[in-house]
């Protein structure tokens, strides 16, 4: 259940500073200045006294003097072609103004202040050098200390033995909170880390999916208190389509609801997967190291068969389901529930409706928390190629670790205050509920493990919403059951002779 003495005490640590003045509330009863100034590029919010507290990690760690050494990196600014707060790994010049730019190029300083290290930035939107590291990796000359992929790039070099497990890295403190160990524990591979959520960048804070909603259209048809459905634990799958249901209409009069009307739901193509790993299935699960599809038991199966039909049901519309990209209709206005990546809440600045932000719903009232889905192709994990040892490794895992604290310890109040809240969520309630959000996000595995052509690849495939409502999950199960076993236990030996070669 949703726990109001946790979200009370983050609401009064996300009001801190400079947040009141930049948010527009979609309450009825607020008295926030809706034409107020958003940012002025001061780091006031995230120096006051309270949030000091928890800002501890980076100023506790460990230094070394690495004499002037180069440390190279590489890394990306820009997703699918936006550069945003949300999308950037390394600061675009020096001091812009634009807080999360600024505190990034801040910790470009402090790793090479405290470690004596020369930072050298190589940024590719996982291009031609992205794709050619990989050989280099295998020869043994890797020219960069650290890499930031996406995850399912990162898959690649873990299954040609690319990359050291992150816990074989002298220096990375791997149980500290800001390396967020409950979330990593369910992404390890034969006991060893090889993906890890972390605030080194705001990658990790714009890859998480959740649910907008119009909250003019919802006062207008008087649906209730959304975040009090989420304060009581009531927000739930059946109740996100009972509202979407209630807010369809053929307001066009032509008798056939399409993307003329008022719509309760649009969909994109990973709307299913996070609906799916918001319940709490995971179609690949990792137990005790031995990795087991749940395709074919009855609650995966029974949820993604009810999916299938109220994502087809009049009032769910997929982004693709026309000729036309219907996403205009968002800021149009005429559709009550989106499910963006956060990192496009960048393009909600504009819209002129009130909006809020709610968790991917529950299964039901008796699924302990709310559950995001981290999208693996805007998430970066680091990677550290297994060209390096000795005194260079160990550089390596020094200012890795560095990062991951400074990063926790100042981006994470940056993007919140700066993008997540100011610009993009517009009252308090639902910043709080994306702060929530970051202790309770998952990954899903057939993104992370799959090959070309693979069984996984087309589990992979099939979990997309727009291929999933095509064919019932038993029937397609039992297309690819006998191959996936074989290809989880050939997976696992080709990590553990990676592993038994680096012992």
């Amino acid at each position: 259940m949703f726990n109001s003495k946790i979200f009370g005490r983050i609401l009064s640590l996300l009001l801190i500073g400079t947040i009141a003045a930049g948010i527009v509330s979609c309450s009825q009863d607020s008295d926030i200045d809706p034409d107020t100034d958003s940012g002025n590029g001061d780091t006031d919010s995230i120096t006051s006294e309270e949030l000091k507290k928890e800002v501890i990690y980076s100023s506790a760690l460990e230094t070394k003097d690495f004499g002037g050494k180069e440390f190279n990196v590489l890394g990306s600014n820009s997703l699918v072609g936006l550069t945003l707060p949300t999308t950037m790994m390394f600061a675009i010049d020096e001091n812009t103004g634009e807080e999360v730019n600024d505190v990034l190029y801040a910790r470009n300083r402090f790793i090479e202040e405290n470690y004596g290290v020369k930072l050298n930035v190589t940024l590719d939107e996982e291009g031609p050098i992205y794709w050619s590291v990989k050989n280099t990796m295998l020869a043994g000359d890797c020219e960069y200390h650290l890499l930031l992929p996406s995850n399912s790039l990162l898959s690649e070099w873990i299954q040609i033995g690319g990359v050291y497990p992150l816990n074989y890295v002298p220096g990375i403190e791997l149980d500290e909170e800001y390396w967020m160990p409950e979330i990593n524990e369910q992404l390890k591979i034969n006991g060893n880390t090889y993906y890890a959520a972390c605030a080194m960048t705001p990658r990790y804070y714009g890859s998480i999916y959740i649910m907008t909603f119009n909250a003019d259209m919802a006062n207008d048809l008087k649906l209730g208190d959304f975040y009090e459905l989420v304060e009581d634990g009531k927000w739930t799958y059946d109740k996100m389509f009972e509202l979407a249901a209630s807010a369809t209409a053929d307001t066009n009069g032509d008798t056939v609801i399409n993307k003329d009307d008022r719509i309760g739901l649009i969909y994109e193509t990973l709307t299913s997967r996070a609906l799916i790993l918001g319940a709490g299935y995971m179609p690949i699960e990792n137990i005790g190291g031995n990795l087991k599809c749940n395709l074919g038991t009855e609650g995966l199966a029974s949820f993604i068969q009810n999916l299938n039909v109220l994502l087809t049901q009049d009032g769910s519309l997929g982004a693709d389901d026309t000729s036309e990209n219907i996403e205009y209709k968002i800021w149009e206005g005429t559709v009550l529930f989106n499910n963006p990546c956060i990192f496009d809440l960048g393009n909600y600045r504009d819209i002129k409706h009130s909006f809020g932000i709610l968790p991917m719903p529950k299964l039901n009232e008796e699924q302990e928390k709310y559950i995001g889905y981290s999208q693996p192709w805007a998430n970066a994990s680091p990677a550290v190629p297994i060209s390096f040892i000795g005194d260079d490794l160990e550089m390596i895992g020094l200012v890795t670790n560095a990062m991951a604290a400074y990063g926790y310890d100042y981006l994470r109040p940056a993007v919140y205050d700066n993008f997540i809240m100011m610009k993009g969520a517009r009252d308090d309630k639902s910043a709080a509920i994306v702060d929530m959000l970051f202790e309770n996000i998952t990954f899903d595995l057939t993104s992370l493990i799959k090959g070309s052509g693979s069984a996984v690849s087309k589990l992979s495939s099939y979990l997309n919403a727009y291929e999933m409502v095509k064919q019932e999950p038993i029937t397609f199960y039992a297309t690819i059951q006998n191959s996936l076993s074989g290809e989880f236990e050939s997976y696992a030996k080709t990590i553990k002779e990676f592993e038994d070669r680096l012992k």
